[in-house]
């Protein structure tokens, strides 16, 4: 039997010392959101952004750690990278 749950895997970070979470997988709605946007890159800042509070004033720098550390850990899952 297939057992499913609304708990999904997360990376773990601090932001201004506040833990947060953000996930590693994408809801139907998300998912929906990013494949009718006409600017992906957009769509995926405005994911970031509805987890990590403070994510559209960090330095590019951060913007690139963050996205890197991400991607690899849903990579490190088995999960589809963000061209597929």
């Amino acid at each position: 039997m297939l057992e499913i749950t609304t708990k999904r895997p997360t990376m773990q970070l601090k932001v201004d010392g506040e833990a947060v979470e953000v996930p590693l997988t994408f809801t139907a709605d998300e998912l929906a959101r990013m494949s009718a946007a006409e600017d992906k890159t957009a769509a995926m800042f405005d994911f970031f952004a509805a987890y990590i509070p403070g994510f559209a004033d960090v330095g590019d720098d951060m913007l690139n750690a963050v996205i890197a550390e991400w991607t690899r850990l849903r990579e490190e899952r088995g999960e589809p990278s963000l061209g597929e």
